[in-house]
């Protein structure tokens, strides 16, 4: 799976960046910060290298929460436990796919 360095969700730009330092700081390995359309993914935790994989679902993690905000539903946007039961299952129907279907 490709992580995109900026993507654009209902109208607004979004960066996507590294930034180890300040979300480690306050033990985060992913975020976004609506105020400056960035979401932020760190390589590492307190206590290990992340895998391509963990990075992937944190992406589409952050992804879910910028996705919710911009439809003005906060309820679902700040449900941790349904953004990574979704974005797990969804990260493993995009990497499983076989073949492709022609348009």
């Amino acid at each position: 799976m490709k992580i995109p360095a900026s993507l654009k969700v209902a109208g607004k730009n979004y960066k996507v960046k590294w930034d180890n330092g300040r979300i480690q700081e306050r033990s985060l390995i992913g975020e976004c910060d609506y105020s400056s359309c960035t979401i932020v993914l760190s390589r590492n935790d307190k206590h290990s290298v992340q895998t391509k994989e963990s990075i992937e679902q944190v992406y589409l993690h952050e992804l879910w929460h910028v996705i919710w905000d911009a439809l003005g539903e906060r309820k679902m946007k700040c449900d941790e436990r349904l953004a990574d039961s979704f974005t797990c299952l969804l990260h493993q129907a995009l990497n499983s796919g076989k073949g492709e279907l022609k348009i």
